[in-house]
């Protein structure tokens, strides 16, 4: 039987991807109270404005720095369903898709500014590629949006499979390359087949349970995108998320920096206007309110019948803050004695309350993410490479609001 991993915000901290809190402080430094209102001004000679009480409420939220993005998210989501039906309802529900956007962005420059920072600090996730060696195929099940474990497999020439089986491509006329190839999972292959990931040969399965910097929604939100590199390396794989979002969309004639919150809008090969909606699911209700729609449901249900695919399960940087998630791996577990599952967390205190009565299956290291996997690397850190981890580390917490338990972590 194989292991599988389960990655939560944590296991890409050494690779250079913020936490929750560090997230959380860099949009509130874009979203100031005088930044929010000087926009919905501007936006009134588009009839784009929202109602001076629903921002001045989203203002007073924002200031409340005991809330982290996530947080936030979900009481704009929350405000929406309780307006349901009123004026306010598309009000908040607009203001939620400006910080999902937000939340996208500042994932995405962080990959395109620290490339070089991202290849280097990925040495710090070798152990994974060992894993890959051992376990064929080597199942990730992912909550981060972030693009590690694709440069991370391109680096090392890891074939990786995110069960989507049709190909697709986006066009870029005039420009080197002509199209940006894709890969497409329709509602109906989530409805009515199983995913075709690898079965018994060497490579990654990559299961991203709330989406991805590289997938969108299309044809009305029921279809699923995502990327392929333009070349596999790390290079190619930031480089084609740059392509994406700053050569694809579509500039509209009069109005070049109009555009829609959320989506990218783009000319397909036979000059129709098409959306590709950003995938990322977060807030308090990533299951409920329209996201059933989406497929959302179906991709929970495959994260549970794939995850009997593994009989160990190793869960890095997570926080168990997800009940779905916590749900399945209580499941999964009770299912069988010989079902184990390590807990990778260097604040963590005890075994979540979910599991407690599982405790003899569950093991618990209080180490950081890169050191439990350097056991399984090939070509382990030198001295110089400790000393570098553990000097990164203290640079962003004296610059982060980076609180030190474990339930932080998105």
């Amino acid at each position: 039987m194989l292991t599988g991993l389960l990655l939560g915000a944590g296991a890409s901290y050494d690779a250079g991807m913020p936490l929750v809190w560090e997230l959380s402080k860099q949009i509130r430094a874009i979203l100031t109270p005088d930044h929010i209102r000087a926009v919905n001004i501007r936006s009134r000679k588009f009839k784009l404005d929202h109602p001076d009480h629903v921002v001045e409420n989203f203002i007073s939220i924002l200031g409340m720095e005991s809330m982290h993005y996530e947080s936030i998210i979900g009481n704009m989501q929350n405000l929406t369903r309780r307006a349901h039906g009123k004026e306010d309802s598309q009000d908040y529900h607009g203001l939620r898709l400006w910080l999902l956007d937000l939340v996208y962005a500042a994932l995405c420059d962080r990959h395109l500014q620290f490339e070089k920072v991202i290849e280097t600090q990925m040495r710090f996730m070798d152990g994974i590629v060992g894993l890959a060696n051992a376990n064929q195929p080597l199942w990730v099940f992912s909550l981060n949006h972030d693009l590690i474990i694709e440069c991370l497999a391109a680096k090392h020439g890891i074939p990786v499979n995110s069960g989507f089986p049709d190909a697709a491509s986006l066009p870029l006329p005039g420009f080197a390359p002509s199209n940006i190839e894709a890969q497409v999972l329709t509602k109906k292959m989530l409805t009515t087949m199983g995913l075709p990931f690898f079965q018994g040969r060497f490579g990654i399965n990559l299961f991203k349970l709330h989406g991805s910097l590289d997938m969108f929604r299309i044809r009305d939100g029921e279809d699923y995108l995502k990327l392929i590199p333009i070349e596999q390396s790390v290079s190619g794989v930031i480089k084609t998320l740059k392509i994406v979002n700053d050569t694809l969309p579509y500039r509209y004639p009069g109005n070049p920096e109009l555009r829609i919150s959320n989506e990218i809008t783009y000319m397909d090969h036979d000059g129709e206007l098409q959306f590709l909606r950003r995938s990322i699911l977060a807030g308090a209700f990533k299951y409920r309110e329209e996201i059933p729609k989406l497929g959302v449901y179906d991709m929970l249900d495959h994260f549970k019948a794939d995850m009997c695919h593994v009989s160990k399960l190793v869960a890095i940087g997570y926080s168990f803050g997800d009940t779905h998630v916590n749900s399945a791996i209580r499941d999964w577990l009770e299912l069988s004695g010989s079902r184990t599952l390590d807990i990778v967390d260097p604040y963590r205190e005890g075994i979540p309350n979910d599991i407690l009565h599982l405790a003899p299956q569950v093991t618990l290291h209080k180490v950081t993410a890169s050191d439990y996997l350097e056991q399984f690397s090939s070509n382990p850190l030198s001295a110089a490479e400790h000393a570098l981890r553990k000097a990164l580390s203290q640079a962003r917490r004296v610059t982060a609001i980076a609180p030190t338990h474990s339930d932080t972590r998105s």
